[in-house]
């Protein structure tokens, strides 16, 4: 092939940055990776995302719109430790529970502003060095948030408010 140097491809796939939301690394904290995928906001995309981490703490959930979430579980189950939360939470537990029984949840009942911060907290208690807690909610964000943009900035927010306690 011409045209293109192996250098410039190498250098360009090094320079490559995401949007903010997809797959953005927030924080190192006590040795968990903290990530947000808020844009994942359905299933085949949380799917890539949960593909891409090993063990996982999942923070999942908002408007399910008519999703299943059996496959997704079936095919993430081994990597998981998950605790779904916000509206539509029961269809991801209910999954959780058929495929991935011995997988812990924590069910996060709640709606107010401080939700998110509730789920990293809880995310963090489970979570050991070495994992990954990735919030790839597989749903839409309009249960508690205006857009995905906005529930990704409060996972960050959430982030940056454990990390002075975990350090």
């Amino acid at each position: 092939m011409d045209g293109v140097e192996p250098a410039a491809v190498r250098d360009g796939l090094r320079a490559f940055r995401p949007d903010a939301h997809r797959i953005e690394h927030v924080a190192d904290v006590a040795g968990v990776a903290y990530v947000d995928d808020s844009k994942a906001t359905n299933t085949h995309a949380a799917e890539a995302s949960l593909a891409a981490y090993d063990p996982i703490v999942w923070i999942a959930g908002g408007l399910a719109k008519g999703a299943t979430f059996d496959e997704l579980v079936q095919r993430s189950a081994k990597r998981l430790r998950a605790r779904p939360h916000r509206r539509d939470r029961a269809l991801i537990r209910e999954a959780l529970a058929r495929h991935a029984p011995e997988v812990p949840v924590v069910d996060l009942d709640r709606t107010d502003t401080g939700a998110m911060s509730a789920a990293v907290r809880e995310a963090a208690r489970l979570a050991r060095p070495g994992d990954t807690v990735l919030m790839a909610p597989a749903c839409a964000s309009m249960d508690m948030f205006t857009n995905y943009n906005k529930r990704g900035e409060a996972f960050a927010d959430a982030v940056r408010e454990l990390a002075p306690e975990r350090d």
